[in-house]
């Protein structure tokens, strides 16, 4: 029988965002004897709570899905999408279409929303070639750290209305909390998206000269 461990992704991109949430609605409510499972106190609930934790965190990343498709959407896409919707941001952009296109044995079409989609699923081709090829373990590192960010923005944005609810603790300082989780978190979000979109360009270059 085959076991299923968990990874890096989700350690960080799916228990540690809903370990923050339940944590949040166990200081924004007196939960009564749900509060001996949202804050463990023996191993017992302990496992009850990471089962909870890992079953809200891949709820929370269902919200951190939209969140990361408005965010963005502001920039013109993600930074790996970057050599085509903002090529002025990337360095040597036609570089970077003529590796991926030889990699993928693809060519970009004219036409600007089928360019777009063609683009992504050879950005998608590259990764799942350099995850069987070459050394992915920077792009698993890079991924999961982002995860864990966005998903921590969408804890904090859920979190919102509980507090506006709550009675026990003081809104203001809960809110200017939040705000800074919200802010904070979609600075390093931006951030290790850059970074994975530097380490996946520079692995299919690796892997375009091996």
């Amino acid at each position: 029988m085959q076991t299923t461990s968990l990874d890096l992704y989700d350690i960080l991109g799916i228990i540690a965002p809903g370990t923050v949430f339940l944590l949040g609605i166990a200081i924004t409510f007196n939960a009564g004897i749900l509060n001996k499972i949202l804050v463990p106190q023996n191993l017992g609930y302990l496992g009850v709570y990471l089962i909870l934790a890992y079953v809200t965190g891949h709820l929370i990343q269902a919200i951190g899905n939209l969140v990361e498709y408005l965010y963005w959407t502001c920039w013109g896409g993600k930074p790996t999408n970057w050599p085509i919707s903002r090529p002025e941001s990337s360095n040597s952009p036609e570089n970077i279409i003529e590796i991926i296109s030889n990699i993928t044995n693809q060519e970009l079409p004219d036409d600007s929303k089928e360019r777009e989609k063609t683009w992504k699923k050879m950005i998608a081709q590259t990764r799942s070639k350099i995850f069987k090829e070459g050394s992915p373990e920077r792009l698993k590192k890079f991924n999961a750290l982002y995860g864990m960010f966005r998903g921590l923005i969408a804890s904090a944005l859920v979190l919102l209305p509980f507090v506006w609810k709550s009675s026990q603790i003081n809104s203001y300082l809960a809110y200017y909390t939040l705000s800074l989780i919200i802010v904070f978190s979609s600075y390093r979000m931006h951030r290790f998206s850059q970074h994975y979109k530097k380490e996946l360009f520079a692995s299919a270059r690796d892997l375009h000269n091996s």
